[in-house]
């Protein structure tokens, strides 16, 4: 998601339209009354940031949703979350708690099915005396390095999932394949791979909560903004047909969907041009290697001509951002053109 004009590089702000969804999806979650948070369970362990490693009893699919590991990111008094929220732009007219943030590492697997590790964020309530906790799933948008996922980076994604675990919640919020601890690219716009890392991320958690002395609730909230609203849908689909019998769709609210993708594109080689270190490639032509077979299918007789010619301009795209974002144009179009042939 692209800096606004005027922050600083390497830092981000929240879109108005993800304040906006996060103050509706709040002001729904506490309609009910909000569950206390779970008793402290602060450990010389867990306040050392050493990663707890979990044994978990193997699951079908190959393991998925088994808890590798649950890492410990820091605490947050509820004068530190409301202060934090503000910054973003947030409201914070719920926040409740302070806030136990966690990475977890779990088994999921890859679109083709193969074994893999994800990793997300778990945000929970402190100071309460319930153990019982309404789970709600975020599900992140575009992001161009997998160090801006919400288990790796302060920004605007976790600061919205720790305002939901200040409201009483349990929060999560995957990173998807390919980000985060993740190996390998990431598989952008295939909801499919990013629908099973986030489905096993709420199992990882399901495991995770009484080791940290909680419990979450059968009924969980699913929101996401931009490439997470189109997850966020999906989840929900999921989740509503019983993909796992120990979940139920609660409230569904996604927010927007990654419609502008020229202009994301744009902004994502740019970003990959910007220096090894900073931020990654992750989606331009290098990484499209990585939605090879996931998204793509044979092109029609009368259209691969053209095609052909989009590929030999290739070389010729230099590090100019206006260039590249002609030539996905010129594809684009092209595409567009031969859709009906053959």
């Amino acid at each position: 998601m692209p800096a606004e004009a005027g922050t600083p590089c390497g830092q981000r702000r929240v879109p108005r339209a993800l304040v906006a969804g996060a103050a509706l999806v709040l002001a729904a979650l506490t309609t009910a009354p909000a569950l206390a948070a779970p008793a402290a369970f602060t450990t010389q362990r867990a306040e050392s940031g050493e990663s707890v490693h979990a044994v978990a009893a193997p699951r079908s699919g190959q393991g998925r949703g088994t808890l590798l590991s649950l890492t410990p990111l820091g605490r947050q008094s509820l004068a530190e979350v409301i202060g934090q929220a503000q910054k973003q732009g947030l409201k914070t007219g719920t926040a409740r708690h302070g806030v136990a943030a966690y990475r977890l590492t779990y088994r999921t697997i890859t679109p083709d099915g193969r074994p893999t590790t994800a990793s997300g964020l778990l945000a929970l309530p402190t100071g309460g005396d319930s153990r019982h906790l309404p789970p709600v799933v975020h599900t992140h948008g575009t992001l161009a390095y997998r160090g801006y996922a919400p288990s790796m980076a302060d920004g605007p994604d976790r600061a919205v999932s720790v305002l939901y675990a200040s409201a009483g919640r349990a929060a999560l919020a995957p990173d998807y394949l390919g980000l985060g601890t993740s190996p390998g690219r990431h598989p952008y716009m295939d909801a499919r791979s990013s629908v099973s890392a986030s489905l096993d991320m709420l199992r990882a958690a399901h495991s995770a909560a009484p080791k940290l002395g909680a419990t979450l609730d059968r009924t969980v909230s699913v929101t996401g903004f931009s490439q997470g609203g189109q997850v966020a849908m999906a989840l929900g689909r999921e989740l509503h047909r019983g993909a796992d019998p120990r979940f139920r769709l609660g409230m569904l609210a996604p927010v927007g969907g990654p419609y502008d993708l020229i202009g994301a594109v744009g902004w994502l080689l740019g970003q990959s041009w910007q220096g090894p270190g900073e931020t990654s490639g992750l989606y331009a032509a290098p990484g499209s290697a990585s939605t090879r077979g996931t998204h793509t299918r044979p092109l029609p007789c009368r259209s691969r001509s053209a095609y052909r010619a989009v590929v030999r301009a290739v070389p010729r795209a230099t590090s100019r951002t206006a260039g590249a974002v002609e030539l996905f144009t010129r594809a684009r179009t092209l595409g567009s053109a031969g859709a009906t042939d053959g």
